[in-house]
């Protein structure tokens, strides 16, 4: 397994064991945003659904602006 590899993984296990719902769906938008660019209205949406868990949201309401979705 390469770095990148290890890397994503160790981000997955860190999302999944995350408690809190909406940071759990913001952890997910940043892995994809990270490792699967081509993915951003993949990470677009969970980060809208970090939002709708906890409104007002600063950091899933600034990874949104920053994947160019509002």
């Amino acid at each position: 397994m390469g770095r990148t590899q290890e890397a994503e993984r160790e981000f997955e296990l860190a999302a999944e064991a995350e408690k809190d719902p909406a940071a759990h769906h913001y952890r997910l938008g940043l892995l994809i945003e990270r490792f699967h660019p081509e993915r951003l209205d993949d990470a677009a949406a969970e980060y809208r659904r970090a939002l709708e868990l906890r409104a007002g949201y600063s950091a899933a309401q600034e990874a949104l602006r920053r994947v160019g979705h509002r």
